[in-house]
């Protein structure tokens, strides 16, 4: 602005919102896209994106950064952080580095940079929309326990520990999608309720329970395949102040989108008892889902170094189906949820073994841990 501060991400949708965060509903920022695209809509008529990831490592949804770049939002990629160079009191540009690496060999994140290769960018405000972390060394010495994760260790109703203390979210899955989070707020309430009234059960939620699907439908290798149909949006030139930029759709339009459902609320369900821990169904999934990962990955649990997981990334599964086909042991199943409450345990039953030929064991795991649902998030 025209005092050349540089401000947090939250600070400058705060000031764009103009008060709005104090009112129900109201949210800061979430991402780095949203703080480039609200300080165009505050007036910003040059707005850059400073990324350390390529433009195909990049950790937002395609469609977020097509609208940024049609909105004229500019980006740098491969570019990490230095300094904020500053005259008389005022900022005037960001010195960067390049950036050699992002994720180590094991997917990790582990960038490395390459402090000969530097650049400055001309700027008056810069937005630090870096992402942020639970301090859980903050919580030692509460009484409060810590998973092998680096996380708030929890029951299956988000209590913690320490008598009168629940926990939920990211402090207790680590970064997840934000509907978990808001699972995690619901089942704490309810528990939060029955501590407080003395009560062992929530009559108006029942138990969800899982209805394995004898038969279900498999889309067919010729399946008339349907693009997304596009969220009508305001003109480009209209795209200031706090206005809703999505107009949303017709009613012929929600129907046309709603009948491509791929109905995603069947789960794949697996057996444990009898998974063999072969493979075939990591190497059949059209989309590379299904993985064998190192068990302490999953568990946290040191002594699961040697031992193998089977993990699956529900968030992408299309439920094709394949892999229930191709499991010898038929080890894999299609179920649904039911009941009032059809959020499903948080607990995830996850495969170890030492190896194929070993009877496999079974370990509950909280079901945000690394490895059930994969992915970094930022």
């Amino acid at each position: 602005d025209e005092t050349g501060r540089h401000e947090t991400g939250r600070d400058a949708v705060t000031r764009d919102a103009a008060g709005r965060l104090d009112e129900p509903g109201g949210h800061g920022i979430r991402d780095a896209m949203d703080a480039a695209r609200a300080a165009v809509r505050a007036g910003a008529t040059d707005v850059l994106v400073v990324s350390l990831e390529s433009a195909d490592e990049l950790p937002a949804s395609p469609h977020e950064v097509h609208d940024a770049l049609e909105e004229g939002i500019r980006f740098a990629h491969r570019r990490g952080p230095a300094r904020i160079l500053t005259e008389n009191g005022k900022v005037v540009g960001l010195e960067t580095v390049g950036v050699t690496r992002v994720f180590d060999e094991d997917g990790r994140f582990a960038p490395t940079f390459d402090e000969s290769d530097r650049r400055v960018y001309e700027a008056d405000t810069v937005i630090l929309a870096i992402g942020q972390a639970v301090e859980i060394e903050a919580l030692e010495g509460t009484g409060i326990e810590i998973s092998p994760r680096r996380t708030v260790a929890v029951d299956e109703e988000q209590r913690t520990s320490l008598p009168g203390v629940w926990a939920g979210g990211d402090a207790a899955r680590g970064p997840r999608l934000l509907i978990d989070a808001i699972a995690d707020g619901r089942r704490a309430a309810a528990s939060i309720h029955r501590t407080l009234t003395a009560t062992d059960e929530d009559e108006d939620e029942p138990a969800a329970t899982m209805v394995v699907l004898e038969q279900f439908h498999r889309l067919d290798d010729d399946y008339d395949a349907r693009d997304r149909v596009p969220v009508p949006m305001l003109p480009l030139q209209r795209r200031i102040g706090i206005d809703e930029i999505e107009t949303g759709y017709t009613p012929e339009q929600a129907r046309c989108e709603a009948s491509r459902c791929l109905r995603c609320f069947a789960d794949i369900v697996l057996d444990p008892d009898a998974c063999v821990l072969c493979g075939l169904c990591a190497d059949i999934c059209p989309l590379d889902l299904i993985s064998l990962v190192p068990a302490a990955e999953v568990t946290g649990d040191p002594a699961h170094a040697d031992r193998t997981a089977l993990v699956l990334d529900e968030t992408a599964c299309i439920r094709c189906g394949l892999c229930i086909e191709r499991c010898p042991p038929r080890a894999l199943s299609m179920g649904v949820w039911t009941g009032a409450n059809t959020l499903p345990p948080d607990v995830v039953e996850v495969t170890i073994g030492r190896k194929a030929s070993e009877a496999p064991t079974r370990t509950r795991v909280p079901a945000g841990s690394a490895g059930t649902t994969g992915g970094r998030s930022s």
